[in-house]
C-alpha cells in the first residue's frame, strides 16, 4: 500500500472498533432540570451536568465526568473519568477528552500591584472551545480566554500534560506532544507539529506546518514550514 501507518490503522479499528454504550442516565448522576441531555447520550454514575448545559446525541460521560453551567458536549463526543469542562465552554462534535483533561480553567492573568505588593487577578471571561474531532490528552489543559475565546481548530490531536494557555488559537489538524506549552495569545497555523516539551512564548505566531523540536524554545515567529 502506498501508506502503511495508516493502513494499519484502518485495519486495526476493524479489529478494535470503538466500545458501544446503552443511552441513558444512571441514577447516581447528577443532571440540572435546567439541562438538556439528549435521549441517546450516555450519562454515567458521579458525573455532573449543570444548568442549561447541553449534551449531544451519542455523547459519554464517564464517571467523575463534569460538564459545567451553559457548557456544551457535541454529539459522539467521550468525556472520560475525572474530565472537567467549565462553565459556558463548547466541546464540539466526535471529541475525545482523556481522564482527567480540562477545559476551560482560568487563563494565568495577573497584574503587578507594587503599592501592595500583590499579583491582582484579572477575571478570565472569554471561553474555550474545541471545534469537531479533537483528541484531548489526559491531564493536558486548555485554559479560557481573558475576552474572547481559545481555540483548538478541528482534527487537532493533544497528547497528555499539554498545557494551552489564554486566547491562543491553535489550527487544524495540529498535533502537540506530550508536556509541549503554548503561552498566552500565540497562534499556530494548520498542521503544526510541536514536540515533547517544547515551549512557546505568548503573543507569536507560528504558521502553516511549521515543526518544532522536542525541547525546543520559541522566543519569536516562526515562518510557514518551517
Amino acid at each position: 500500500v502506498a501508506h502503511p501507518h495508516l493502513a494499519f490503522a484502518e485495519i486495526s479499528r476493524r479489529f478494535h472498533p470503538a466500545p458501544a454504550f446503552l443511552p441513558g442516565r444512571a441514577e447516581r448522576a447528577f443532571i440540572h432540570p435546567e439541562a438538556t441531555v439528549h435521549p441517546e447520550a450516555t450519562v454515567m454514575a458521579f458525573s455532573t451536568v449543570e444548568r442549561q448545559a447541553v449534551i449531544g446525541a451519542r455523547a459519554v460521560l464517564y464517571p467523575g465526568a463534569f460538564v459545567g453551567e451553559g457548557a456544551v458536549v457535541g454529539e459522539d463526543s467521550v468525556l472520560h473519568p475525572n474530565v472537567t469542562v467549565y462553565a459556558r465552554c463548547r466541546v464540539g462534535r466526535r471529541c475525545t477528552l482523556h481522564a482527567g483533561a480540562v477545559v476551560g480553567s482560568d487563563g494565568f492573568g495577573f497584574a503587578f500591584d507594587p503599592r501592595a505588593p500583590a499579583h491582582v487577578k484579572i477575571p478570565q471571561a472569554g471561553i474555550a472551545r474545541l471545534e469537531d474531532d479533537v483528541e484531548l490528552g489526559s491531564c493536558s489543559c486548555v485554559d479560557r480566554a481573558t475576552l474572547g475565546e481559545t481555540v483548538i481548530g478541528q482534527g487537532t490531536k493533544i497528547d497528555n500534560l499539554v498545557q494551552v494557555g489564554h486566547n491562543v488559537i491553535v489550527g487544524p489538524v495540529s498535533l502537540l506532544c506530550a508536556q509541549a506549552g503554548i503561552s498566552g495569545s500565540s497562534t499556530l497555523g494548520p498542521g503544526v507539529v510541536l514536540g515533547g516539551q517544547a515551549g512557546i512564548a505568548g503573543h507569536l505566531k507560528i504558521g502553516a506546518g511549521a515543526r518544532i523540536g522536542a525541547q525546543a524554545g520559541v522566543p519569536q515567529d516562526v515562518e510557514a514550514g518551517a
